[in-house]
């Protein structure tokens, strides 16, 4: 009947819309079990910081805004970061790119080892201590003067790791509050954009190829918020002192 072939074409519709929806929800969940994992999780950090550099550089070096750049990644990154104009030109895109990648990871590199030093020091004295009921965990705050998120270690980890869970813990808490706060953010977006297309429906452009056009649109932006996000808190941060410790 009339009716069921309408119910179906509205169900296939659905479906399709659905797809959308299950193909950006497969990279996210992907991201979230390297953020919980931990494993990979360094690599992607990598890659994140690296298109975020060829984007900020991209955005920058055609027009010659060598002061606006370093702006930029020092509000971005806390990265103190400079370079002579004649080599700016000379360099290009990609010599830029890749000389402030250098610098973005060695300064990281320094700051994980000045956070892990003193950390490991401390969670060795615990763990050697004939204190009674010692914790298994700690937690620690870290802010970047906005943002403060919790990050939890246990005490055999940063021990065995020489602190360095620390940088790790705080890695993996970024990434999924990030993640998260941002996901949720995009399906109300995504519910939006489905109201508004049923209501162009009536012009002649198909709207399921509208909605796809228009949420990979919007996926591709928040991917690129949750990246800057990401580095940014993580090179950005550090523990929360408590004075009245």
């Amino acid at each position: 009947s009339k009716v069921e072939q309408n119910n179906f074409a509205i169900r296939k519709r659905q479906l399709e819309y659905d797809d959308v929806l299950n193909a950006q929800r497969a990279v996210i969940y992907d991201r979230r079990s390297h953020a919980l994992g931990g494993q990979r999780l360094a690599g992607d950090i990598e890659d994140q910081l690296r298109e975020m550099i060829d984007r900020l550089v991209g955005l920058h070096h055609g027009e010659g805004n060598l002061d606006e750049l370093k702006e930029d990644l020092l509000r971005i990154l806390a990265l103190d970061w400079d370079m002579e104009r004649e080599t700016f030109y000379k360099l290009g895109d990609d010599g830029v790119s890749d000389h402030i990648f250098e610098a973005s990871l060695q300064m990281y590199e320094r700051k994980r080892a000045a956070l892990a030093r003193p950390f490991y020091e401390s969670m060795r004295k615990l763990a050697e201590s004939d204190q009674k009921n010692k914790p298994e965990k700690v937690f620690i705050d870290f802010t970047d003067g906005r943002k403060i998120m919790r990050a939890v270690v246990r005490v055999e980890d940063a021990v065995a790791s020489e602190g360095q869970e620390a940088n790790d813990a705080l890695e993996r808490v970024a990434s999924l509050s990030f993640i998260d706060s941002h996901w949720t953010e995009h399906l109300r977006n995504l519910d939006e954009v489905k109201e508004g297309i049923g209501l162009r429906a009536y012009g002649q452009r198909d709207p399921l190829v509208e909605y796809k056009m228009e949420a990979y649109k919007l996926f591709a932006e928040m991917i690129e918020t949750i990246n800057q996000d990401v580095v940014s808190f993580i090179f950005c941060s550090g523990p929360l002192v408590d004075r009245q410790a």
